[in-house]
C-alpha cells in the first residue's frame, strides 16, 4: 500500500524498485499521443533510487506539445496510470470548473 492509501504493488513505489525487478514504465501524453518506454537506469543516474513517479506530471517532450505526461506501469496484461485517486478528482474537479466557466457545461434539463 502506499502513503496515500491507494493500492500499487511495492515495485512501482521507487525508481530502485522498478530497476531491481526489471518491469516495464511508460510515459503517455494524453494531449499528442506520444507514448515512450520509460529508461530506468537513466532516470536512476539523473534522480536517485528513491525517487517516486506516482502522481508525477513532467512537460512532454515532443517538439511544440504543451501536454503533460502520464507515467504507466504494466500490470496484469495492461498499463496502468501511476496516479492517485486522489489527484484523478482534483483534475476533473479543475476541469470541470474551466468548463464551465467557458460555457461548455451544459446540465440536462428537467
Amino acid at each position: 500500500m502506499y502513503k496515500n492509501g491507494e493500492m500499487f504493488p511495492t515495485w512501482v513505489e521507487t525508481l530502485g524498485n522498478m530497476a531491481d525487478d526489471g518491469k516495464l514504465v511508460r510515459a503517455l501524453c494524453p494531449r499528442c499521443g506520444a507514448c515512450v518506454d520509460v529508461d530506468i537506469p537513466a532516470l536512476i543516474d539523473k534522480v536517485g533510487r528513491d525517487f517516486c513517479l506516482i502522481d508525477r506530471r513532467p512537460s512532454c517532450r515532443t517538439p511544440g506539445c504543451t501536454g503533460r505526461t502520464l507515467f504507466m506501469y504494466q500490470g496484469h496484461g495492461c498499463f496502468l496510470p501511476l496516479q492517485t485517486e486522489r489527484v484523478v478528482s482534483e483534475r476533473s474537479a479543475i476541469y470541470f470548473e474551466r468548463d464551465k466557466a467557458a460555457g461548455l457545461y451544459d446540465p440536462p434539463k428537467g
